[in-house]
């Protein structure tokens, strides 16, 4: 699918300028690129992110000027060193990706410039082309609404694109989004399936995957038997990969379940997990129910920002030792650390759609000037990220989580 917006003609001459300052300022991305693409996109979720991964490949050369801000330091005095963790083994910056950014690997290469963490997806075994995909903003709140479906080109070519960006060096930390159908309990063992030939099919040039249940098809799947089995299932596929299962948000009268789940999915051999997803709505509490062709929505956006905490938070108590990724409503850069108390990295996709990529540089530039200040104040040892999770996770749950094997902290050796 290709959908052409000349940015060359709309901006002229200063069309790198502007590209730039898109780029790199919330502001900017927010108060010009984002209602051009809105604009071009007429309504459609699936247009306005394949126009935003368009207007980056066509941009790459920008991309490749501004790379050292996203991914080395914000200026001569805030470098980002200290803020490299452990994911799959490899030592990356902790803000990158979540699952719809880039839906079929497509811009892979442009987007290792600005992130050192992604994943691709949803993928599907079969490709998958729902009618429509529509969106709808609450400008009131900053959140939007996305169909409780998804699209997908299917396994074949994103697994060729990403075999494609390995061989030509690509070094980013890929965890591929996977989702395995299962319309009826009845069904789970083809759900299984359709997950051991997505691990295996796209395990030799992925660092993990992330299992989408949300996606899957029917209510059934949360079950603490499913989430078990599918963490079994694409373990066995790809062994000693990183696994995660994005989970949704949740309400506190169910955080016992919603913790037993993860639990489970943990017991079948899952790392960790990504929260939160997402919080599935009745149509009725979208901005405009009639014209919303499905029965219920997915809200993401700010209002996502006290459930994705609270969750984390319980994960994290409930689970010492558990991989997290926090994802969902990080508008503001100050969020950055109260979410790195309890998660490893931060991944994100409504955020950089609202402020563009230059969102990253707020949360990474807030950690580092949090870590430093606190190092400075006497209450932290150092100034490195991951030297502070390990001690505060340690004081929550009496674990110290041990570096993957194979990996050097950055400098040693």
């Amino acid at each position: 699918m290709s959908f052409r917006l000349d940015f060359t003609r709309l901006f002229g001459q200063a069309v790198d300028r502007l590209f730039a300052l898109a780029l790199t300022h919330p502001a900017t991305f927010h108060g010009a690129a984002r209602p051009i693409l809105q604009g071009h996109a007429g309504g459609d979720i699936v247009k306005a992110q394949e126009l935003a991964l368009e207007g980056l490949r066509a941009h790459s050369h920008v991309l490749r000027q501004q790379s050292d801000r996203f991914l080395e330091c914000f200026d001569d005095d805030v470098s980002y060193a200290g803020l490299r963790v452990p994911v799959a083994g490899k030592w990356t910056t902790p803000v990158g990706t979540a699952a719809g950014v880039d839906p079929n690997a497509e811009g892979l290469e442009p987007l290792s410039c600005l992130y050192g963490l992604q994943m691709p997806g949803p993928i599907a075994v079969h490709p998958h082309h729902p009618g429509e995909m529509p969106f709808q903003e609450d400008s009131r709140r900053d959140d939007l609404y996305v169909p409780p479906t998804y699209a997908s080109q299917g396994l074949v070519p994103v697994r060729d694109r990403l075999r494609t960006y390995r061989e030509a060096g690509g070094a980013a930390v890929v965890l591929p989004a996977i989702v395995g159908c299962c319309s009826s309990e009845a069904d789970e063992a083809n759900l299984l399936r359709e997950l051991e030939t997505l691990a295996a099919g796209l395990a030799p040039s992925a660092d993990g995957f992330v299992w989408l249940p949300a996606l899957a098809g029917g209510s059934h799947v949360w079950d603490a038997r499913t989430f078990r089995r599918a963490a079994q299932a694409v373990s066995a596929a790809a062994p000693g990969r990183l696994l995660l299962a994005e989970m949704p948000a949740c309400e506190t009268s169910g955080a016992g379940r919603w913790l037993d789940l993860v639990g489970a999915f943990a017991d079948g051999g899952g790392a960790g997990i990504v929260a939160v997803g997402g919080r599935e709505v009745p149509k009725e509490q979208t901005p405009n129910p009639a014209r919303w062709p499905f029965e219920t929505a997915i809200q993401c956006g700010a209002s996502l920002a006290a459930y994705r905490q609270t969750a984390i938070e319980a994960a994290r108590r409930a689970f010492p030792a558990l991989f997290i990724a926090a994802c969902g409503g990080f508008h503001r850069r100050e969020e950055a650390f109260q979410a790195c108390e309890y998660a490893n990295v931060i991944v994100e996709n409504e955020a950089y759609t609202r402020y563009g990529p230059g969102i990253a540089l707020q949360l990474l530039h807030k950690l580092v000037l949090r870590l430093r200040f606190l190092h400075r104040d006497g209450q932290l040892e150092s100034e490195e990220l991951w030297a502070f999770q390990q001690a505060r996770w340690h004081a929550a749950g009496g674990f110290t989580p041990a570096v993957a094997a194979g990996t050097q902290a950055p400098g040693e050796g």
